[in-house]
């Protein structure tokens, strides 16, 4: 087992590394402030460095460093257009806590408006991973974490509990990544 680990880490390259270096330093930056702000603050840019980082340390790292060059642009598109569906119930949740400076998607389009977008982002995401992978098309499983992630999102509100983002959301992305192995 560890030779398999240390086989595992040889195999990153300098490319690979610098990649999950600019990931990591975005995920300090975006809690640690500095002169008075961090990242997160920054307008219109919240949901982006976490969809980023996502992307680069669930999709780009894991296909690159395995040597999977098919389609690795394809599914960084379509699963940053997922986590930014499923990331707009967390700032529609947040909308009392983040300042309007921030210029969160709830905060520029409304909750309808970022409702709608959510909606929106997660049937692309479907239609696109049905483009990249045929065998989708015939996964039950995935279509139905789809469409309870559009339910979640359509019926997100900012009265609604902790529980509502941290366990229904998050959890529900669990069977987008149990669909994956039924391929």
């Amino acid at each position: 087992m560890t030779a398999m680990i240390f086989f595992k880490i040889q195999k990153i390259t300098f490319n690979l590394g610098l990649l999950l270096a600019v990931s990591s330093i975005i995920s300090f930056f975006y809690v640690i402030r500095i002169r008075g702000k961090n990242m997160r603050e920054l307008p219109f840019i919240k949901i982006h460095l976490i969809s980023f980082t996502w992307v680069v340390v669930l999709i780009l790292f894991p296909m690159l460093n395995e040597e999977i060059d098919t389609a690795v642009i394809d599914f960084s598109i379509a699963h940053y257009a997922y986590v930014l569906a499923v990331t707009i119930p967390f700032d529609i949740r947040d909308l009392k806590y983040d300042l309007p400076s921030q210029k969160t998607i709830p905060h520029f389009f409304g909750i309808f408006g970022a409702k709608a977008i959510g909606v929106i982002l997660l049937l692309f995401f479907d239609g696109y991973m049905i483009s990249i992978l045929d065998d989708l098309m015939f996964n039950p499983l995935f279509h139905s974490a789809v469409v309870i992630q559009i339910v979640l999102v359509i019926y997100m509100n900012e009265k609604r509990p902790d529980s509502y983002c941290a366990g229904l959301i998050d959890g529900s992305i669990a069977l987008l990544g149990l669909s994956y192995f039924l391929l």
